[in-house]
């Protein structure tokens, strides 16, 4: 079913109101309209993910994949035995997909939700308390896609005990960003 847009949910950029555009050039209407999305399809970014040949073996890293105005991809690797501690994202929905081996996901009181494998995922919703676990034989690649709220809340906040092994995570940056390791624990 389509929605109809109201007149206060059209950015201003959309609006039949005068404005310049970046050349200063007045622009009005449908010429407006399309400078407007001239501009924002400048941005198309197209990624692709590759183990890093430099991880060391059984180290857990995060590969950054993409990012936009509201969501960013990462793909996580993590080794034989990796986990994670109980911990939410108050700034983002996400939701993970697991891309090769295994994970089991839990809630806060150790519940299990689910084993995923390659071709499976779950939602979770800002503030959803959770942790999840590598298991089986084969390093797990797990694609992370969040929607940031942009409200200045906190990215990923521990609950309980936070084990201190997890700050040895290895981050490799966005592509068009500097090439490789973008350090640990960022």
């Amino acid at each position: 079913m389509a929605t109809e847009l109201l007149d206060s949910e059209i950015p201003s950029e959309l609006t039949d109101q005068t404005t310049d555009n970046i050349s200063h050039e007045t622009l009005r209407g449908a010429a407006k309209k399309e400078a407007f999305f001239r501009k924002k399809e400048e941005n198309f970014t197209p990624f692709s993910f590759k183990r890093p040949d430099d991880l060391p073996e059984g180290r857990r890293a995060h590969v950054r994949l993409c990012k936009g105005s509201l969501v960013r991809g990462t793909v996580q690797i993590l080794p034989s035995g990796g986990d994670t501690n109980i911990h939410c994202h108050p700034d983002a929905d996400g939701f993970w997909f697991v891309i090769q081996g295994k994970v089991e996901w839990k809630n806060v009181d150790g519940e299990l939700l689910g084993v995923f494998g390659p071709g499976e995922g779950i939602m979770v919703p800002r503030y959803s308390r959770y942790s999840f676990n590598q298991t089986g034989d084969e390093e797990l690649h797990l694609l992370q896609v969040v929607a940031s709220a942009n409200d200045g809340s906190k990215r990923r906040v521990g609950i309980g005990e936070q084990d201190k092994n997890l700050l040895k995570t290895l981050h490799y940056n966005y592509p068009g960003e500097e090439d490789g390791l973008a350090g640990e624990n960022r």
